[in-house]
C-alpha cells in the first residue's frame, strides 16, 4: 500500500487518530464510544473512527470481527472489509499488585489501594470503589482512616486495572 494517493483528509485523520490513540490507552468511555461508531458496516463507518480501530489495533489492542453483528470472534490480523464489522476489545493487561514493607507501616493500616492516578492509599477499613471519581472510599458510613503513602521507599506501585489493585495486610504483620 502506498500513501502517495492518500487525500489531506484521510492523512489528517490518520495522524490524529494516532495521537489520539495514545492518549486513551485503557480508556473505557472512550472504547465504548469508538465502538459506538464501530457498530455498522466498516464501509460507513466514519474516517476518523476506522484511523482510530487500525491505529489501537497496531498497539496491541485485541478486535473482534462479525458479518452481522450477531455472533463476534476475535480476529488477529482484521482485514478491515466494508462490510465487516468490528470493534475493540479491551487491551489485556498483566495484573501485577502494588506492595508495601508492612513491617514499616502502623498496625491499625490493614489494606493498600492504587487509584487510577497510581496513588497509593493506606486504608484501617476494607475499601470500595468509586468508579466514576475513579478512586477509593470506604462506605456505609464507616469512620475510617486513609492515608497516601508515596513517601514511603518500600512502596511499589502495581499495574492493571486500578480496580483489582488492593492488598489485604498480612496476618501479623
Amino acid at each position: 500500500m502506498s500513501t502517495n494517493n492518500v487525500t489531506s483528509e484521510e492523512h489528517n485523520a490518520a495522524r490524529d487518530a494516532v495521537k489520539f490513540s495514545m492518549g486513551v490507552v485503557g480508556c473505557d468511555v472512550e472504547l465504548r464510544a469508538l465502538n459506538e461508531e464501530l457498530a455498522r458496516p466498516f464501509g460507513d463507518v466514519p474516517l476518523y473512527a476506522r484511523c482510530f480501530a487500525f491505529a489501537l489495533w497496531q498497539q496491541g489492542y485485541p478486535i473482534e470481527f462479525s458479518i452481522g453483528g450477531e455472533r463476534w470472534n476475535l480476529t488477529p490480523s482484521p482485514q478491515w472489509g466494508a462490510k465487516g464489522r468490528y470493534r475493540v476489545r479491551p487491551k489485556r493487561e498483566d495484573l501485577v499488585l502494588p506492595s508495601i514493607d508492612w513491617s514499616h507501616v502502623v498496625a491499625k493500616w490493614k489494606w493498600l489501594a492504587q487509584d487510577e492516578n497510581g496513588e497509593l492509599w493506606v486504608f484501617s477499613e476494607r475499601p470500595e470503589i468509586s468508579a466514576a471519581a475513579k478512586w477509593w472510599f470506604v462506605a456505609g458510613g464507616k469512620s475510617t482512616e486513609i492515608q497516601a503513602v508515596a513517601a514511603l521507599a518500600s512502596a511499589k506501585s502495581g499495574s492493571g486495572d486500578w480496580r483489582k489493585l488492593i492488598v489485604q495486610r498480612p496476618e501479623g504483620e
